[in-house]
């Protein structure tokens, strides 16, 4: 069973969903609420959820829904802890590289060596869109660029710059590039593309060999901190970004997103089948989102507003991420989360702690 908790200090109340993993339909649902916790009994067994961070006034609970395996309902709550001074900040990636150490680049899949014996004077983080270019670059690549632009397509071989879940090399390094796409030579995985006469290499796609400590990488992350750092830095009560995912060699997979919440404080309860539980607070991001197989009317509007933001990812994050939206969505029930023909899902809870496989 999961149990995630909606705590709106503004408001003061919570909703709480509550999935299950099966539940035959002839079984009666006991549901008791008081100050301190409320409980849930079928199957004769009984869970008790304490969310010691509020308290609850049962005289309020409201909005109940018992759909299959789904349960919600609304209740008002006394505060006890607030959290509304702590802001969801996204974790920027930052290359474990040394200026003038060698180092190997190898596919984090397999281990295979992509790149060996590579060097960089230069490791910067790519400038924002109202950064001064000509500030990061000083030299000229054989002929004068005529724009900023052509300088971040155009990378020297001493450089390296780094996004939020990338980093971009010359393409003098790579070789086996097919179609736009940098390959794996041995197990064939997607390591990033190619632009010009640089590569965008995907940070939850290869490894360093010089790196102190080995990274665990976390797709699923990777997309969450950069849809949180685009959030954040949108100037619009609502942020709505476009990500983009090259799937195969000519066919592009899209996901639209609509942030609704990027600081919205929940609960998550976990019981396993031996009743053992735990109890996290997190902050996560609320948002609508719909799934793309080709360029639809929706995605035209979407791509005509210039407010909308445009990314693209790597196919693991684009697949975790996905795979992310679609576990949370579960938890809601059906006929709570969908609106304006988008899915409601949350961005930030870790994928095992989504799956009732384990339980």
């Amino acid at each position: 069973m999961i149990v995630l908790i909606e705590v709106n200090w503004r408001l003061q109340a919570c909703q709480v969903f509550i999935l299950m993993k099966k539940r035959n339909v002839n079984d009666s649902v006991l549901l008791s609420v008081t100050p301190g916790s409320f409980e849930l009994s079928f199957c004769k067994k009984t869970f008790k959820i304490e969310p010691v961070q509020v308290a609850l006034k049962p005289q309020t609970l409201s909005g109940f829904i018992a759909e299959r395996n789904n349960y919600s309902f609304r209740v008002n709550i006394i505060t006890k802890k607030d959290f509304r001074s702590s802001e969801n900040k996204a974790v920027c990636y930052n290359p474990k590289l040394i200026k003038l150490k060698a180092t190997d680049i190898a596919c984090a899949n397999c281990g295979c060596v992509v790149c060996s014996n590579v060097s960089f004077k230069r490791i910067l983080p790519l400038p924002s869109e109202g950064c001064d270019l000509s500030d990061f670059f000083c030299h000229n690549h054989g002929n004068e660029l005529n724009s900023a632009q052509d300088k971040l397509r155009n990378i020297s071989r001493e450089d390296c710059l780094y996004g939020s879940y990338y980093f971009k090399i010359n393409s003098d390094y790579l070789k086996g590039i097919k179609c736009g796409v940098v390959y794996c030579r041995r197990c064939l995985e997607w390591l990033g593309t190619k632009c010009d006469e640089s590569v965008k290499l995907w940070n939850c796609s290869v490894n360093f060999s010089d790196s102190e400590m080995e990274e665990k990488k976390e797709p699923w992350l990777d997309f969450y901190n950069t849809v949180l750092l685009i959030a954040n830095t949108c100037v619009r009560p609502l942020c709505k970004v476009i990500v983009r995912c090259q799937i195969t060699d000519y066919s592009t997979q899209y996901l639209l997103l609509w942030v609704m919440d990027k600081n919205l404080n929940v609960l998550l309860y976990k019981v396993s089948s031996s009743s053992s539980s735990c109890l996290l607070e997190m902050k996560v991001a609320k948002v609508l989102y719909v799934f793309l197989e080709e360029e639809t009317a929706l995605f035209q509007e979407w791509q005509n507003d210039p407010c909308t933001e445009n990314i693209e990812v790597s196919k693991q994050m684009f697949t975790d991420g996905i795979l992310s939206l679609r576990l949370s969505s579960r938890i809601i029930p059906e006929s709570s989360n969908k609106t304006n023909d988008m899915h409601i899902g949350y961005l930030g809870i870790p994928i095992d702690l989504l799956k009732l496989e384990n339980l």
